[in-house]
């Protein structure tokens, strides 16, 4: 198996492949045409929080499927609610 890796997304290339033994190159495969995935947003992250020292609280965050694209942030929002 060979994985071609570093692809650009969403574009469309062509493959081919020889092979080469002691003799010399053979002939070439057909040629096929793949398009690569476009990348897309994440999905959500995976949270499991507890409770910290003091008035603090630590959230853990799981990696998630990053959808193509490295995760460069994550955006956290929090508010407080009212005890009934």
């Amino acid at each position: 198996m060979v994985v071609l890796n570093n692809l650009e997304p969403n574009t469309t290339y062509e493959i081919k492949v020889a092979a080469v033994n002691g003799k010399g190159q053979g002939e070439y495969s057909k040629t096929e045409a793949f398009q690569t995935l476009p990348v897309r947003e994440p999905s959500p992250p995976t949270i499991h929080g507890q409770a910290g020292i003091g008035k603090s609280y630590k959230l853990i965050i799981t990696k998630q499927d990053d959808g193509g694209a490295p995760i460069l942030e994550y955006i956290v929002k929090y508010r407080s609610v009212s005890n009934l």
